[in-house]
């Protein structure tokens, strides 16, 4: 369960930088910014999902 635990919290480190814009930001950066934002949150949501039909998110404390 430590690798379920590690691979949350650095797919949630990475969801959080993208939460914040550098102050020189280019459009496309931007772009790929808010894009990458999306996929972390999608991937967040399905571990979650997952870990909530296999009732594993109890043992996780999550």
């Amino acid at each position: 369960m430590i690798f379920l635990e590690d691979l949350i919290t650095l797919i949630q480190e990475k969801y959080n930088e993208t939460l914040t814009a550098p102050t020189d930001e280019s459009a496309e950066d931007k772009s790929f910014r808010l894009g990458s934002n999306f996929a972390y949150f999608d991937v967040l949501d399905l571990i979650e999902s997952q870990l909530t039909i296999h009732e594993i998110n109890s043992i996780l404390g999550l």
